[in-house]
């Protein structure tokens, strides 16, 4: 009686491994899935982070370029301003020197 029950109690023991043996291969089957998306998502992840970077080195680049023609721009506008005080001067001058000539001539 007592070897019955024990080959009852070994029946049980081993059906109970064959179904842990069951779930341990469907636990390694989905480790092994979530091991590759997780690979794959860290391959998704470095190929963003590259094109964030160079985003970034896009718009740095671009505000340097917006600096600098920010730089050209006030250096043109101060030149012109310079140049136009002088054609001012110059066409007040001619002015000047054109109403003395008429005076001139009208009193000559």
């Amino acid at each position: 009686a007592k070897i019955f029950e024990f080959e009852q109690i070994l029946s049980r023991f081993k059906s109970e491994v064959g179904q842990l043996e069951t779930r341990t291969s469907y636990l390694e089957v989905d480790l092994d899935r979530s091991r590759a998306d997780v690979k794959e998502r860290d391959g998704q992840l470095a190929e963003l982070n590259t094109n964030v970077l160079q985003k970034q080195r896009e718009v740095l680049q671009r505000t340097s370029d917006v600096h600098r023609l920010d730089v050209a721009l006030k250096q043109y506008k101060g030149e012109y301003q310079q140049r136009m005080g002088e054609f001012t001067r110059k066409v007040a001058a001619l002015e000047a020197d054109s109403k003395v000539k008429d005076a001139d001539r009208k009193s000559g």
